[in-house]
């Protein structure tokens, strides 16, 4: 990601809809996961620890992130609650002597070149029972320059997406569209983006635009306890090894 990106997001990410939305999101996958007591959990690509506080409710927590500044932030944040160390995949992945019961990746794949081998990787880090929960980005026709601010490899389909976790060797246990409701704007915002050449960020919206989103958008919660979402803008899914 840009550095920019990442002090952008370090600077909103505990008020912005999206990604107050996208924790409820994860939030309501890990309630559904039964993980054992105390489990280990590994964050792949932490950024600047926004997700931390979420994932240490459901156990022991550590993490690693590629880039420095971001790197920097996330242990100044967690403090003593997590180990976060550098590492990037595939090549660099650190606590290799441990296992865990769930590694997290979310909105990390679309980063990496090699995210087949990312992911052979990491199963060599994951406990025989353990699972993946992995969030990325969806519809290519949506690639923009908010894509290319984050730096984005790609967007997937859920077709690719289901081809790379069967290369992979792995199985999904869990699979579901998010950002439902919201995705019609999402069209009309990436378009104005194309015409205009211009980007918005993750800049934090005005107070009433803000709660109205997000509103709308941790609503998904609810409906994810009963069923899978049939469209969305992102795409969730829980792996197993085979």
């Amino acid at each position: 990601m840009d550095p920019k990106a990442y002090v952008e997001m370090a600077n909103v990410e505990s008020q912005h809809w999206w990604f107050i939305g996208r924790r409820a999101v994860t939030n309501t996958f890990l309630d559904s996961m039964n993980l054992p007591p105390k489990a280990s959990i590994l964050e792949v690509g932490c950024g600047t620890g926004g997700n931390l506080p979420l994932l240490t409710e459901f156990g022991q927590v550590s993490a690693f992130e590629m880039n420095p500044q971001a790197l920097i932030i996330a242990q100044e944040r967690m403090a003593s609650k997590c180990q976060i160390n550098y590492g990037c995949c595939p090549e660099d992945v650190p606590f290799l002597n441990q296992r865990f019961d769930l590694i997290c990746l979310f909105d990390v794949l679309e980063h990496i070149d090699d995210e087949l081998q990312t992911l052979t990787q990491l199963q060599t880090i994951l406990e025989e029972e353990g699972r993946l929960l992995i969030t990325v980005p969806l519809h290519d026709w949506l690639f923009s320059n908010h894509d290319k601010f984050l730096h984005h490899k790609r967007r997937y389909s859920l077709n690719r997406f289901k081809d790379l976790i069967l290369r992979s060797n792995l199985q999904i246990e869990r699979i579901s569209y998010f950002n439902f409701f919201l995705f019609p704007a999402a069209i009309l915002t990436r378009i104005k983006e194309r015409l205009f050449n211009t980007h918005t960020g993750d800049r934090l919206p005005n107070k009433l635009t803000n709660t109205i989103l997000k509103f709308i958008f941790t609503s998904e919660k609810y409906f994810l306890k009963y069923f899978d979402l049939p469209i969305g803008l992102s795409l969730i899914c829980s792996v197993k090894k085979k």
